[in-house]
């Protein structure tokens, strides 16, 4: 499995989303996005649409954001962060 560390959502097509490559096999995987002060903005599993910049439907800015993926059902833990550029 391979975590991206930038998103870029300005509808071009390219990095539009947060995809993370080989996730659809463990669907009920849960995946967290917060920001820099450890606020959760973003809580789904691995078979909802993947991540696309927002925060309650609207467009967060260029910044960084962390994430915690927690791959069921062996609850192995994946931290790290994704750069999210406008």
């Amino acid at each position: 499995t391979l975590f991206p560390n930038v998103i870029t959502p300005n509808n071009d097509g390219i990095n539009d989303e947060w995809i993370i490559e080989g996730l659809e096999r463990v669907p009920d995987s849960e995946i967290m996005i917060y920001d820099r002060y450890g606020k959760l903005l973003v809580k789904y599993l691995a078979s909802d649409p993947p991540w696309n910049g927002t925060y309650q439907n609207r467009p967060l800015p260029s910044d960084d954001y962390w994430y915690v993926i927690i791959i069921k059902p062996t609850n192995k833990i994946h931290k790290g962060n994704v750069t999210l550029k406008r």
